[in-house]
């Protein structure tokens, strides 16, 4: 999964990340804030943490959703 992640972000042309393992079983990808703007649709992005973390992980499962399934079914 955390390689369809990185496509669906380099897709998304985000391409300065880093990625974490946390020695188990998950991962962290981080995103410099300067990936971002300063705002967006009037509001200042660093107010909106954590509500857009949260949707930009939604569009990025939604964004992997087929070919993750179709992985897992292999």
């Amino acid at each position: 999964m955390t390689i369809l992640i990185l496509e669906a972000l380099e897709k998304n042309r985000i391409e300065n990340y880093k990625i974490k393992f946390s020695g188990s079983k998950g991962f962290h990808i981080i995103v410099s804030g300067k990936a971002f703007p300063k705002e967006f649709d009037g509001i200042e992005t660093r107010i909106m943490f954590p509500e857009w973390a949260r949707v930009i992980s939604e569009f990025l499962m939604k964004e992997i959703r087929t070919e993750y399934n179709k992985q897992v079914s292999e």
